[in-house]
Order: structure tokens, then sequence, then C-alpha cells
């Protein structure tokens, strides 16, 4: 399976030497906005790596960075489920205490998620998991660079008006892959990425024709 991490172009250069560490090793964090990242793990996602890659570069110009990785070439027992996964879908049956806040909710959930083996789940219901590991760079199949200042702008903002949870995923997550998939240089329809309204189709065709400010380096190729 192959599953994806986003952050910006100058944080991947260093992970395509180093691998992908998580931040206890790495002191990086792609993720501010609510519970700070876990030290041990690294989240990856078959849905949001280019919301993530953006909110990684911030106000910065630098280009955009999806990694791929190959879960074969993992260590299986130390993919887990996203605390997140685990919070959300545990919201009023889970009997934790109802004064607690989603921050509390979500560390307590955190340590529990070490010892649960369903990624696999997580990624069904929310598109998200954890690693609790460093991924070497030998599991780095891919790199797309994407240069959000090349393309459309509505295209760029429908790559990013996702907001991470379970709800999202169940409505957009066809959408979000679509566009992932096109920016790792598959051929999808328009449809596919829910940008598109029928009378623009032809419009929308030439916005997906159009590879400008994207650039793929092949891991295989370079460790061969």
């Amino acid at each position: 399976m192959k599953l994806y991490h986003g952050t910006s172009e100058s944080r991947a250069r260093k992970i395509m030497d180093e691998g992908l560490k998580p931040r206890g090793k790495s002191g990086k964090t792609n993720w501010k906005h609510t519970v700070e990242s876990n030290p041990k793990a690294v989240y990856l996602t078959d849905t949001y790596p280019l919301y993530f890659a953006f909110t990684a570069c911030g106000d910065s110009d630098e280009r955009w960075a999806v990694i791929e990785v190959d879960t074969d070439l993992l260590d299986e027992s130390k993919l887990h489920p996203d605390e997140d996964v685990l919070e959300q879908a545990g919201r009023n049956h889970d009997g934790l205490p109802g004064s607690w806040g989603m921050v509390r909710r979500t560390r307590w959930y955190r340590k529990q998620a070490i010892d649960n083996p369903n990624w696999d789940k997580s990624l069904k219901f929310m598109g998200t998991c954890g690693y609790y590991g460093t991924i070497p760079p030998e599991a780095i199949t891919r790199v797309v660079f994407f240069d959000p200042k090349k393309h459309d702008t509505g295209f760029v903002l429908s790559c990013i008006d996702a907001s991470i949870s379970l709800m999202n995923f169940k409505f957009c997550s066809k959408k979000y892959k679509g566009l992932l998939r096109w920016v790792m240089g598959e051929k999808v329809k328009p449809e596919e990425t829910g940008y598109w309204m029928e009378d623009q189709l032809p419009e929308i065709e030439k916005v997906l024709a159009d590879r400008s400010g994207i650039e793929e380096v092949n891991m295989l190729k370079i460790a061969a």
C-alpha cells in the first residue's frame, strides 16, 4: 500500500537523505492547530497530504512536497491508529469523563494508540494513521514537488479546504484522493477532483492538463 506525508520542499530534501523521523527525533512538526503532534509518531495519509504540505509551508514561498511511502517496506507492527480518529470516534460513548475537553481526550487516546493495531480502520474512517518510528529512505518510493503559484487559484484552494475529521472524510475524501492522484501523475476525470461544473468542463480539463510546476523524484531509480 502507498501512503503519503505532506511537508515543505526544504524538509523533504532532508527526508530523502535521512528518512522520515518522528517529531521527537527531528524537532519538526507540521501540525500546531489543535493538539501538538505525537513526538513518537510519523503521520501518514491516503487522503490529505496536500493539505498537510500547505500547513507545513505556512506563509513561505516553498513548493509543497508529497512523500510517497510503501507500507510493504515498513515494520507493520509499528503502524497504529491516529489518536484523532480514536478521539472523534469515541465521543459520547467511550466512558471518559464528560468534563474532559478535546485536548485532554486526544492526549489520553494517544497513550492507547500505541497498543492498538487497527491502523487500517484509522485509514478507513479518516484517512490517517501513525507510524511509531523512523521511516527509512529505502521505504520512500517517490517525492513530488508542487508549486501552487503556477496553478489556478480555485484548483489550489480545492486542495487545502479540508477539515481533518470523520465527517469531512465521509463526504469529501473522494475529492481529496482525486486531487492527490492528479498531483502524483495519474490521469483523473474532472468529477474525480470535485472541482468542476458541467458548463466549465473544457476549462477544467485544461487545468488538469497543465503539469507545470510539478517535479517528481523517483527514489527507486536513485537507489538503483
